[in-house]
């Protein structure tokens, strides 16, 4: 780690918002507030519904018809302009953080 990153790292422990597990370059970095013009599109919250609605649907069907699970998500990738694989579906939710209970 360069002499300058680690001084970061070091002065910035203290902030209670940076001490997640992951350096304080890091989340630095993730803060940055880009050009307008690089940003994704905004997404409603809406959409942003229905696109999770559809993930868990086929999600859900990924256990009980692979066939259609398939073309779900060829449909799903037609409409959002990704190219996702089933096994994306089948583990999505594995990667989202759970809220503790």
């Amino acid at each position: 780690m360069s002499e300058v990153l680690r001084n970061v790292d070091e002065n910035w422990q203290h902030v209670p918002e940076l001490q997640t597990g992951v350096s304080a370059p890091a989340d630095i970095i993730r803060s940055v507030d880009l050009r307008p013009e690089l940003l994704p599109p905004p997404v409603s919250p809406k959409r942003l519904e229905e696109l999770g609605l559809e993930i868990d649907r086929i999600a859900d069907l990924t256990a009980v018809s692979p066939e259609d699970a398939a073309e779900a998500v060829q449909a799903f990738n037609e409409a959002t302009g990704h190219d996702y694989e089933v096994l994306d579906f089948v583990e999505y939710w594995g990667s989202r953080e759970r809220p503790e209970h």
